[in-house]
């Protein structure tokens, strides 16, 4: 996986545990595929403001995973119901209900 579909993600899992604007900053970022001098242009600050938010958010959202494992969690889960879904894969109702799952993870 990418590393900025990764911190992408872990914004998304944990970005409330941030700062409203490091989470901004990394939703611009990483989801909004904008770059730094747009962001400082966008927010008012300096490019260098921009860049250290965005390393202080990277550092903290990989400490989040680091200690609560949520998106590892739900990784294995999802190759789990992967290995499941092939397993049933003649039963219509029980591959409706793995897709369900899987969109709440």
């Amino acid at each position: 996986m990418s590393k900025n579909l990764e911190i992408g993600i872990l914004n998304q899992i944990y970005g409330r545990l941030l700062t409203e604007n490091q989470r901004e900053i990394t939703a611009s970022y990483y989801d909004g595929d904008l770059s730094l001098a747009e962001i400082a242009e966008n927010t008012g600050i300096t490019r260098q403001a921009v860049r250290d938010a965005l390393v202080k958010a990277e550092t903290a959202l990989k400490g989040y995973e680091a200690s609560l494992g949520l998106y590892a969690r739900s990784q294995r889960v999802v190759a789990k119901l992967g290995k499941l879904r092939t397993a049933v894969s003649e039963n219509g109702e029980a591959l409706r209900l793995i897709d369900e799952i899987v969109e709440l993870l």
